[in-house]
């Protein structure tokens, strides 16, 4: 309305094939300030691979602290930084190596590997403390009701939503792109397949969102920062 054009900082992150790619997506003003205030000054990847992956380290872990003076953001940073150095070392082998895998496959099991791990380091990041952090962490292990406080059914059922919704949401999101480039008639918007994912997708969202939705009102959980 006032012409104000907004900086795009969010592209599908939960679709990153990797962690490096995740924070491409992922806050996208905050990962470029740390990018180019931080990483490169500290030498990023032109003076060596030890400098590069310290560099990676210490630019999570001060965006860890970024959040605020808590042991839990320092563990999120650590983790983060961590995920990253194995990403390149990974890299790193695979091109010496020369080895090759189906794009497809890999990019699927990317990203349901970069989901698990970014969502599970979400945890000590909404913890009030690490003894919160330890807590859920146990009851995530522990399969016994009696210790976990959580019915193991129900953790299944929980289990089998979530992971039919992102496959759902990922076809979804192959289906527009491969829309938008028009490469196929029949998968174009306003089609009976366009209307079959929606249908398969929008129920699913709205059932997850009575069965998680909080009882009282959350505060959002950036307003701190």
């Amino acid at each position: 309305l006032f012409g104000i054009q907004l900086q795009k900082n969010f592209d599908f992150p939960y679709f990153a094939a990797n962690i490096s790619d995740f924070w491409r997506r992922w806050h996208i003003s905050l990962s470029s300030w740390l990018k180019e205030y931080l990483y490169i000054p500290l030498g990023g990847s032109r003076q060596g691979v030890k400098r590069m992956y310290a560099a990676l380290l210490l630019t999570m872990l001060l965006g860890g602290l970024w959040h605020g003076p808590s042991w839990n953001f320092i563990l999120w940073g650590v983790c983060h930084g961590l995920y990253l150095v194995a990403h390149k070392l990974l890299v790193d082998t695979r091109r010496a190596s020369g080895a090759r895998a189906g794009v497809a496959v890999w990019r699927v099991l990317g990203i349901l590997f970069t989901f698990s791990i970014v969502t599970l380091t979400w945890i000590p990041f909404a913890s009030p403390d690490l003894g919160a952090t330890q807590a859920s962490l146990s009851a995530l292990v522990s399969w016994r009701s009696g210790e976990s406080g959580l019915d193991p059914d129900a953790l299944v059922l929980v289990y089998f939503m979530c992971s039919a919704l992102l496959a759902i949401d990922l076809v979804r999101f192959s289906y527009d792109r491969i829309a938008a480039a028009r490469t196929c008639a029949w998968l174009q918007r306003g089609s009976a397949a366009h209307g079959l994912v929606l249908a398969l997708t929008i129920p699913t969202w709205l059932h997850l969102a009575f069965v998680f939705a909080a009882p009282q009102g959350q505060q959002f959980i950036y307003f701190a920062f």
